[in-house]
Order: C-alpha cells, then sequence, then structure tokens
C-alpha cells in the first residue's frame, strides 16, 4: 500500500503544479484542478493514512484567494468519492468500518499524555525508533540538506517565481504534516516513511543546487545554524556509541550548538555574499550522499542470504500436505511450499479461535520465538494456546530470518477429527 499511495501523492503533486502553472480561468486549469481533487479521494482509496495531505492544496488555493479553482477541486473530489461510496464503500462498509476502528486504535491514536509525550521523544531523538534517527542513519545528507534549507528559507525561495515557489512551499507543507503524524503516531515503522521520501528528495535537490544561498542563510541565523549543528552531533554521537549512553550525545548537542553560535555570531552578516568555491560544494554533497547509500546497498548485498526461502522449502518437506500455517509469520513462509495460509494479528483479523477453524487438518503455528514471544501478536498466543506455544511443543525453530531478532518458531498440532469426505482440504469449520 506504502509504493502504490507514494505514487499517488506524486501524481497529486504534479497535477496541482500543473493547475497552478494553466492560465487563471482556462480548460486546463480547471481540468487539472478536478484531477486533483479525484486523487485526493484515490490517495484515502489507497493508503488511507496518506489523506493528511488534503488540507495542503486547498490551503494553497485559499492563501492565493483562487476560490474558482479551489471550487473545481472540490468538484473533482466529491464525485470522485461518490464513485468510490458506490463502487466500494457502500458494499465493504462494515469490513471498512471495522478495519478503521481497529487501525486509530491499536495503531494511530496515543491513549494517554505520557505515551504521546514519548512518541513525539523517539520521533526526534530516539536511538533506532523514530523517523529522525531513522533517516540520520539511513540518509544524513538529505536530512541536512532539508533543515538547511528550512534555515534559510525565507531569503532563498522568497525569489522563485510563483509558480515554483508556490511548489517548493507544497512540498515543504508535505513535509511538515508528515514529520508531524510520525511524531504522535503510536505505531509508526519505516515503511511509513516512503509517504515524505518524495517531498524530502526534491527539497534535499533543490538545496544542493542552491548550496550557496543556503550556506548564505545558515550565516545569517547563527543561533538556528548553532541548533542544527547540536542536532546533527547529537545523533551522530547516538550512532557511534551504545544505545544506551545519553550523557554524550546530550553534550555533544550542547556544545556544538554553542560553538556553531558563537562562531557565526562574530562573522558580519554581508561578509562572504558569494562565497568562493560554493558551487563546488553541490558536487562534494552529492559525492557523499551516493557513498552513503552505497554503503548500505553494499552491506545489504554482502548479508543477503535466503533462510527465508530455505525455510519454505523445509516446511514443505517436512510437513504433512493438509497442513495449514497459521500465525502472523505464515505468509511470509507459505511462498512456494503451497501450503495454506492464515494470518492471525488480534484484533485486526483472524483472533476469533483460528485453530478451531482448521481442527481437521494438521496446523502449524509459526511465531516470533525467542525474546520476541512477549510482544504483540506473539503474547496473543501465550495468553490463549499456552499449551499449544509451550517450547516442550516446539516442532522446529528457525535462527535466523532476515535479521538475527527474527527466531520464528513451528508448533505443529494433529488433526482433531478425519476431515470430510475423507479427504484432506483443511476445510473443517470450528
Amino acid at each position: 500500500m506504502d509504493p502504490a499511495g507514494e505514487f499517488v501523492l506524486v501524481c497529486l503533486f504534479y497535477a496541482f503544479v500543473r493547475c497552478l502553472d494553466s492560465p487563471s480561468g482556462s480548460k486546463s486549469r480547471n481540468l487539472w484542478a478536478c484531477a486533483c481533487g479525484a486523487l485526493l479521494v484515490l490517495l484515502y482509496a489507497t493508503r488511507g493514512l496518506y489523506l493528511v495531505v488534503l488540507p495542503i492544496p486547498f490551503a494553497m488555493l485559499a492563501l492565493r484567494r483562487d476560490l474558482r479553482t479551489a471550487g473545481w477541486m472540490l468538484g473533482g473530489c466529491l464525485a470522485a468519492a461518490v464513485a468510490l461510496g458506490v463502487v466500494w464503500w457502500l458494499p465493504h462498509r462494515s469490513e471498512l468500518a471495522w478495519l478503521n476502528q481497529c487501525y486509530l486504535n491499536n495503531q494511530v491514536v496515543p491513549h494517554s499524555f505520557n505515551r504521546l509525550r514519548l512518541n513525539a521523544t523517539y520521533a526526534y531523538f530516539g536511538t533506532t525508533y523514530g523517523y529522525a534517527p531513522y533517516l540520520f542513519r539511513h540518509t544524513p545528507v538529505e536530512l541536512a540538506a532539508l533543515l538547511a534549507l528550512f534555515i534559510a528559507w525565507r531569503g532563498l525561495v522568497g525569489k522563485e517565481q510563483p509558480v515554483r515557489a508556490a511548489a517548493l512551499h507544497y512540498l515543504a507543507a508535505w513535509i511538515g504534516i508528515s514529520f508531524l503524524l510520525h511524531s504522535v503516531v503510536d505505531y509508526s515503522p519505516s515503511r511509513y516513511y516512503l509517504m515524505f521520501y518524495p517531498a524530502l528528495a526534491a527539497l534535499a535537490a533543490y538545496a544542493v543546487l542552491n548550496a550557496d544561498g543556503v550556506a548564505r542563510g545558515l550565516r545569517e541565523h547563527p543561533a538556528l545554524t548553532g541548533l542544527l549543528g547540536g542536532f546533527l552531533a547529537y545523533h551522530l554521537a547516538k550512532v557511534l556509541l551504545p544505545p544506551e549512553s545519553d550523557a554524550v550525545p546530550i553534550a555533544a548537542l550542547v556544545t556544538t550548538a554553542l560553538a556553531l553560535w558563537a562562531t557565526l555570531a562574530r562573522i558580519r552578516p554581508g561578509y562572504g555574499r558569494k562565497p568562493a568555491g560554493a558551487l563546488a560544494l553541490a558536487p562534494i554533497l552529492i559525492a557523499a550522499w551516493a557513498l552513503v547509500n552505497f554503503c548500505w546497498l553494499g552491506d545489504w548485498l554482502s548479508t543477503l542470504r535466503f533462510e527465508q526461502s530455505r525455510a519454505d522449502a523445509w516446511l514443505g518437506a517436512h510437513l504433512p500436505r493438509d497442513t495449514v500455517l497459521i500465525g502472523d509469520c505464515a505468509p511470509g513462509l507459505a511462498l512456494d511450499n503451497r501450503f495454506r495460509c492464515v494470518n492471525v494479528i488480534p484484533p485486526l483479523c483472524n483472533g476469533h479461535r483460528p485453530l478451531e477453524k482448521f481442527a481437521s487438518a494438521h496446523r502449524a503455528v509459526l511465531i516470533l520465538d525467542g525474546t520476541e514471544r512477549q510482544r504483540a501478536p506473539e503474547g496473543w498466543w501465550m495468553d490463549h494456546y499456552p499449551q499449544v506455544v509451550a517450547p516442550s511443543r516446539r516442532f522446529h525453530l528457525f535462527p535466523v530470518l532476515q535479521r538475527p531478532a527474527f527466531r520464528v518458531g513451528v508448533y505443529l498440532l494433529p488433526p482433531e477429527r478425519p476431515a470430510a469426505h475423507g479427504g484432506h482440504d483443511g476445510a473443517g469449520g470450528a
């Protein structure tokens, strides 16, 4: 869903820019506005979480006092919403309501102020969780370029042509809303960050291509530049030091921020308005970005293994043909062995008596084992089927799948009664 939603987000941005670039009141402008409205509905249908960008195009048109175009966009949005409601929402409204309720209650909404505070803290200053530490580890050049651009924003973007400036403001709002969302939601895995990758890449590229203007803006705002340097120094220390170390990263943040602020504050605002070698800064940044990505790609290729494929083949060779694989790990291990699999993620899906529904077949419960047994949904199995997933009943353990933390245990149960008509289709009811 996330790559498809990301594609719709990019199409929406393209349509909005084409709308603004068309003559006011023209047929092409109206058609592009309708396309924007339809794409907003398509975005909701593809990835509902991404609909947080809904206010951006309407707000930008309102700021430009272009209510006519906003009306056409709203018309396209309403027409597409009616079509979606008739074709998809009305026939599946009960399932969609249940699905949305599960996601909101269990993954999106923090249920206490303390949880909200922790979510925001992890988002900006976490060790491995949160988008700021994740981005610093995986694409530090883009993150630094983006934050530096925001510091120099007014002096740089304010000089752009109206349509180009509007496109940049759209991208900035896209980033801002996405960052705010991932700062507060309870569940924010790294795949959710695809939401803002296009905007991040576009703004980082703009910053690199205008490196001289960004550098000038950093010198003109020494306090903000000091905070940026301290923030990056903090995350660098977090990468280099053990996860439990907090004193040194905080000290790095404070000292770097103060040092940059004290240094830049002594430089006259007009000094170095056209710094020597500024044009050479862009190739250096691009080379640094390429180096970081090459290292990550090389690490992925050098550690690429086939444990998941081998585990899939092992199950096919050692389990009875009528076995039903059950558990949240089942879909990933039923790629080529032709077993039926039942994904169990309470309360989202199949959390009501999953084993009893296939009592006439052999059943293999596949769950994360070891230290991961305490997390949901593995903890649900320990609460509801403690005898089934007892360590003494483990049929097999795959020690390493994808990464050392992913150890999958297999717990095999025989049929409780013969299958109907003597078959082995595992279709016995509860």
